[in-house]
């Protein structure tokens, strides 16, 4: 699996992942229809917003850890 942005240009490697986690809190005071999956690398977080159905079928990919 993998995730492309124009404005990141390397990779993350799977051994390197310190934490996993799954947010839904999208807005400020409020809860929108999606969530966020935040990695943490060698001390730097990556979040990858995405909509509820993506969600779950990445936590089933990549656990919360």
């Amino acid at each position: 699996m993998a995730f492309f942005n124009s404005e990141f240009a390397d990779s993350l490697s799977l051994d390197t992942v310190e934490t996993i986690e799954y947010v839904s809190d999208l807005v400020t005071g409020g809860i929108a229809n999606g969530a966020v999956m935040r990695l943490t690398s060698r001390g730097h977080e990556f979040d990858f917003a995405m909509d509820a159905g993506a969600a779950k079928e990445w936590s089933r990919a990549l656990p919360p850890r």
